[in-house]
């Protein structure tokens, strides 16, 4: 993950408004579980409705790496 701004203050800050637009907006679109409510990481409760929020943002981007392969 590589954002645009300071990790402690501004990209926290969108991380966290990003997070509740998600679950207002796209609150159709979650994870089976996440749309019961509850106690849940945030991986679990958004998933990958999130990541493609933050990343229409512009201000952050993702990339994973198994087994040195980029994806």
């Amino acid at each position: 993950m590589k954002g645009d701004s300071d990790p402690g203050y501004s990209s926290t800050a969108k991380l966290i408004v990003e997070g509740a637009l998600t679950i207002v907006h796209d609150h159709d679109r979650l994870p089976p579980i996440a749309q019961r409510g509850g106690f849940l990481t945030p991986a679990t409760a958004l998933g990958e409705v999130y990541v493609k929020r933050l990343e229409a943002t512009g201000h952050f981007h993702f990339e994973t790496e198994v087994g040195g392969k980029k994806q």
